[in-house]
């Protein structure tokens, strides 16, 4: 991460609890009977994009050879999630779990409404679950001399936070956003490439609303 002093990456941290995490508790989005342009998550990918730049150091390894482990390791990603999104939709589908009505887009310009959305999501998702606060806390309690304590502190509340947010539809969501946090977590810690999640995110999101179409 980029040095910044202790007092401007503890504001910019308790200013990105309070819009993303307590304002979302607080106003919780609610299920809607319209598809259109997706302006909050707009407002949420422009926002992502200031904490990338704030966080981010330069990345000066630029090669052929790196571009292809990076595109590899996007499609294993986007199998990993594709598989367990599989798995816990069978489970569901097993239990026979009702979930909250999801709208399917019905005209070109809805889907790219809703494509658009997927795109704008998976980029602040991944910014902001997999790069900035677990690595942001990670660097408040660095000096704990025990790597397992620092990593129960900087990932387990990252991880339940994930999976809480998706809560709206239903357990089997929840459980498979947790593991999904694992597996994203993980290709970001092996790659150090955050783009690599958001590609295999957004690609799953519109792999699975397809298979809903279909």
């Amino acid at each position: 991460m980029k040095n910044h002093s202790l007092l401007i990456n503890l504001i910019v941290f308790f200013l990105v609890l309070f819009f993303f995490i307590i304002l979302s508790a607080l106003f919780p989005s609610r299920p809607v009977e319209t598809i259109s342009f997706p302006g909050t998550n707009l407002v949420l990918f422009l926002f992502s994009i200031f904490l990338f730049y704030f966080t981010q150091k330069k990345d000066l390894k630029k090669n052929k050879n790196r571009f292809f482990k990076l595109i590899v390791n996007s499609v294993l990603c986007f199998l990993s999630l594709f598989a367990l999104g599989m798995i816990f939709n069978f489970i569901a589908f097993h239990f026979s779990q009702k979930t909250n009505a999801i709208f399917l887009p019905e005209t070109k310009k809805e889907v790219f409404y809703i494509a658009l959305s997927f795109l704008f999501s998976a980029f602040y998702e991944e910014i902001l679950y997999r790069l900035y606060i677990p690595e942001q806390i990670k660097s408040f309690v660095c000096k704990i001399k025990s790597n397992f304590t620092v990593f129960v502190i900087s990932e387990i509340p990252v991880l339940f936070l994930f999976a809480l947010a998706h809560k709206y539809n239903g357990i089997f969501s929840v459980l498979n956003a947790g593991c999904a946090y694992i597996i994203l977590r993980f290709f970001y810690k092996k790659t150090g490439n955050i783009f690599v999640n958001v590609a295999s995110h957004f690609f799953y999101n519109l792999t699975m609303l397809f298979l809903a179409l279909i």
